[in-house]
């Protein structure tokens, strides 16, 4: 057990004590979704957990498998609401706020570490998932995916810039393995490339092309400048 889980299970059994009831056990999908975006999101989360194979791999690799993972999916957007009515203290609230803010962030994971401020109540993982990824079925389901590992605290790293979309896994070989044999499909975040990072590029390729003869036009104006002085 790491650090952060067990901080999860300190939290968890504080709870218990304090309200006599269990945390939430299992992944939850929260009601707080329209019907036709809670049937996508059961659909992928079952589509995930039958995956017998993939579960396996998950197991072999990290020593437990989404069937262990406690969890609740609630909509990012409502983030702004009252935070009792996700489970939020006011720093796990801060902490949904700030990534539901996030451009290119199509879902995100809010959960309690070790040696920070308590972010949920019980000590379960929340995941926030933003309209984005409900662009279609297999956005839904790679979305799921990618938070559902944030909730196994695997921990993130950053992407750089240039990238966009659930790109802070891309450094665990075992995430990039599945996705790959998996047949996980990414359509959204090429979209999202196309209309982005493409458009930056050439500008900045425009940009530097102006700035190149600007160059050159006062290289040779200055050059044309020292001839003519010299002639004279």
């Amino acid at each position: 057990m790491d650090e952060d889980e067990a901080e999860e299970r300190k939290i968890a059994d504080q709870y218990i004590k304090a309200r006599g009831k269990l945390p939430t056990t299992g992944i939850l999908i929260s009601e707080n979704f329209s019907a036709t975006s809670e049937g996508m999101l059961v659909k992928a989360l079952k589509d995930l957990l039958d995956d017998e194979a993939l579960q396996a791999a998950i197991r072999q690799d990290f020593g437990r498998s989404f069937h262990d993972v406690n969890a609740i999916v609630f909509p990012a957007w409502e983030a702004i609401h009252d935070k009792a009515v996700f489970g939020f203290t006011d720093v796990g609230r801060d902490a949904a706020l700030i990534a539901s803010r996030q451009v290119f962030a199509a879902g995100f994971t809010v959960h309690d570490r070790h040696n920070q401020p308590q972010a949920t109540i019980d000590g379960v993982p929340r995941i926030g998932i933003d309209r984005e990824a409900l662009y279609d079925q297999d956005t839904v389901k790679l979305t799921l995916f990618h938070e559902l590992f944030h909730a196994m605290n695997v921990p993130k790293h950053e992407p750089p810039w240039y990238t966009v979309m659930q790109n802070d896994l891309v450094y665990c070989d075992e995430y990039r393995d599945y996705v790959k044999r998996f047949g996980f499909k990414y359509d959204r975040e090429r979209n999202i490339w196309i209309v982005t990072a493409i458009p930056m590029l050439f500008f900045l390729y425009l940009l530097i092309r102006h700035l190149w003869w600007v160059w050159l036009r006062n290289l040779w104006f200055t050059r044309l400048r020292r001839r003519v002085g010299a002639a004279s």
